[in-house]
Formats: C-alpha cells, sequence, structure tokens
C-alpha cells in the first residue's frame, strides 16, 4: 500500500489502494503481515510508505520494519491475559534488494536471527506465533526449505507456524522439536481472495 498516488497497480509489480488496508482493518483484523515477495515491488519508498501507512491504523504491524532497533523490538498482543508474541520472515524479494542508505529491514529466513528473536520471544511473551512466506509458487509439495525451517521454528519453541506463498493449500502437521516441545505448523494455507482461476488455487 504505497500510497493512491502511485496508481493500483497489479502483476508483476502490486499497489493496493488505502481502502484496502482500510477494509481489512474494519473486518477486525488486527495483526497484518507484509513480508512477502512483493513488498520491495514499489521499491524501498514503497516500502516505507507502506509502513507508515499501516502506523496510522489500530493494527499491530509485522513483517516490514523501520530500522534495527524496530526489527529487534518483539510485537505482542495480549487476549485474554495470555501474551502472543508475533514474529515474520519471508524467503525473498524477486531479486529486489534493499539499496543503501536506508534503514528499513527485510526479514529474510536466517537461522540466526530466527534463533535470537525466537528466543527473546519467549522470554516475553507466553505464546510465539510465526508467520513465514516460503515454499514455491502453486507447487504442492514441501520444499526442504520449508521442510528445514520449520524444524528450525519447532526447535526454538514456536508454538504455531502460518505458511503461505504457495497460493494454494498445503499440509498441516504437528512437528516436535529437540526439547519435546510440539509445534503446530500450517504450511500454506492458500489464498483468502485473489484473481487466480485455478481450482485448487481456490
Amino acid at each position: 500500500i504505497a500510497g493512491n498516488e502511485n496508481g493500483v497497480r497489479g502483476y508483476p509489480n502490486f499497489n493496493a489502494p488505502t481502502e484496502s488496508g482500510d477494509a481489512l482493518g474494519d473486518l477486525g483484523f488486527n495483526v497484518i503481515n507484509i513480508a512477502n515477495n512483493h513488498m520491495m515491488d514499489m521499491l524501498p519508498e514503497g516500502l516505507a510508505a507502506t509502513i507508515n501507512y499501516w502506523d496510522t491504523r489500530p493494527v499491530t504491524l509485522i513483517g516490514g520494519y523501520k530500522n534495527t532497533e524496530d526489527y529487534n523490538r518483539a510485537r505482542i498482543v495480549t487476549v485474554n491475559d495470555i501474551d502472543i508474541a508475533f514474529l515474520s520472515y519471508c524467503y525473498g524479494t524477486n531479486g529486489l534488494s534493499m539499496p543503501a542508505g536506508y534503514d528499513m529491514i527485510i526479514p529474510y529466513l536466517d537461522e540466526e536471527v530466527i534463533r535470537d528473536q525466537t528466543a527473546m520471544a519467549r522470554k516475553e511473551a507466553d505464546f510465539v506465533v510465526v508467520s513465514v512466506h516460503w515454499g514455491e509458487d502453486s507447487y504442492q509439495p514441501l520444499t526442504e526449505q520449508q521442510k528445514t525451517f520449520a524444524k528450525i521454528f519447532a526447535d526454538c519453541g514456536v508454538d504455531v507456524v502460518v505458511g503461505h506463498h504457495p497460493h494454494l493449500i498445503q499440509p498441516m502437521e504437528w512437528i516436535e522439536g529437540t526439547d519435546g516441545h510440539r509445534m503446530l505448523c500450517a504450511y500454506s494455507l492458500g489464498n483468502y481472495f485473489s484473481l487466480m482461476a485455478k481450482a485448487e488455487n481456490m
């Protein structure tokens, strides 16, 4: 959501109108993740505008961070006296990277960072949820990257992984970490809303 002045754009470089974000909030979505392979479609200025837009809404934003300090600050939502930490990662940004001179952080899948952030989240919260953009577009089988990082998340004591990117439903399973901790992993939820016409994408 890089600003209506940039126009509404579709594939391959997306830009949504602010009204779409307003509608999500009005519908009751209160944790918003923007980490995905299209988050740099409108270049760093577009990502900055997206983060700034969500800062005006009463939501918890994950997946896009203004700087390293912002990236390392746990996002915790309290529900019925239970503190839930939300973390977010993505596999890549379609070959686009953050140029020099910008402080924003794109949360790429990185084992060392994941171990540091999940350890911090477990100290500060009762429950840890990870939103992760991974896998291959319209590809049903799990990739080795998905399997590897799912095990890492389980070993780190994550409670739930919510996966997305393949645009179709992939398996959901319990994964046991090294300490016996069990994690629920939904590898890909499929599409909630899209213009994809194939049955498997619906």
